[in-house]
C-alpha cells in the first residue's frame, strides 16, 4: 500500500488544523466506512480514536491535529490497498480550480471521498444554517493568506438549489457547526477545496476479486 500524491503537490507543508483537532480522523473512518460498504465488504474498520492512537504522535501537531495525510498511510496499509490524495495548488487560478472541482465530481461519482477545506473568516464562523458562500473579501483572502484546514465526507456534488451549485458535507464539529444532523452545504466555484482524499479496498485482502 501506497500514499499517491497528484506529482505537483509537495512544496511545503500542509498543516491540516481545524475547530476539531480530530477532524483528520473521523473523515478517514467515514471515507474507509463508506469504501468498504460500497464494496460490500466487512472488514475491520478503525475508529477516529484509533486513527489518532495508530497516527505517530510525533506527526501530529498538538492540539490542532495532522501535519500531512501521508503521515497516515503506514497505518492506513492495515485496512486499505492505497490511499490516494489529490492536493490544489495555492497558485492555480480560477480555470485551473474549475477542472480540479470537476475531477472531484466525477471521482465523487465512483468512489466515496473525504475532502479538506480552507477556513476562511465567514466559513470559522458559519453556523451551518442555509448554504455557506463565501464574500469576496475571503476570496481574496485565500490568495495569499494560510487559513486553518477542515475536513469533511463528501455526501452529495453538483448540486443545485435556488440558481446556487453547492456541495454537501458531513462534518465533525456537532450542532454548533452543521446543521441538526451534521450536514453543511457549500457552493462551489470559490477555490475553498484544498484536497480530496481516496480509498482504493484490498480486495484480494477479503477474499473478493
Amino acid at each position: 500500500m501506497g500514499l499517491k500524491l497528484n506529482g505537483k503537490l509537495m512544496r511545503g507543508k500542509t498543516i491540516y488544523v481545524a475547530r476539531r483537532a480530530d477532524c483528520w480522523a473521523i473523515g478517514l473512518n467515514r471515507g474507509h466506512s463508506a469504501s468498504f460498504k460500497q464494496a460490500g465488504i466487512v472488514g475491520p474498520i478503525p475508529t477516529s480514536d484509533e486513527f489518532v492512537k495508530g497516527v505517530d504522535a510525533s506527526f501530529q501537531v498538538s492540539g490542532e491535529g495532522i501535519c500531512s495525510f501521508k503521515h497516515a498511510a503506514t497505518f492506513m496499509q492495515n485496512y486499505c490497498k492505497e490511499m490516494i490524495v489529490y492536493i490544489r495548488l495555492r497558485s492555480e487560478g480560477v480555470v485551473l480550480f474549475e477542472d480540479f472541482e470537476r475531477t472531484l465530481i466525477d471521482i465523487s461519482s465512483e468512489v466515496p471521498v473525504m475532502v479538506t477545506v480552507e477556513c476562511v473568516p465567514s466559513f470559522q464562523s458559519f453556523n451551518g444554517q442555509e448554504i455557506y458562500r463565501p464574500n469576496d473579501i475571503d476570496c481574496y483572502l485565500r490568495t495569499f493568506e494560510k487559513f486553518p484546514i477542515h475536513c469533511l465526507f463528501l455526501t452529495g456534488s453538483d448540486i443545485v438549489e435556488n440558481g446556487i451549485e453547492f456541495f454537501q458535507l458531513q462534518g465533525s464539529g456537532g450542532n454548533d457547526y452543521e446543521d441538526n444532523e451534521g450536514f453543511i452545504r457549500m457552493e462551489r466555484h470559490k477555490c475553498l477545496i484544498k484536497s480530496v482524499v481516496v480509498f482504493k479496498v484490498n480486495f484480494n485482502k477479503y477474499g473478493l476479486y
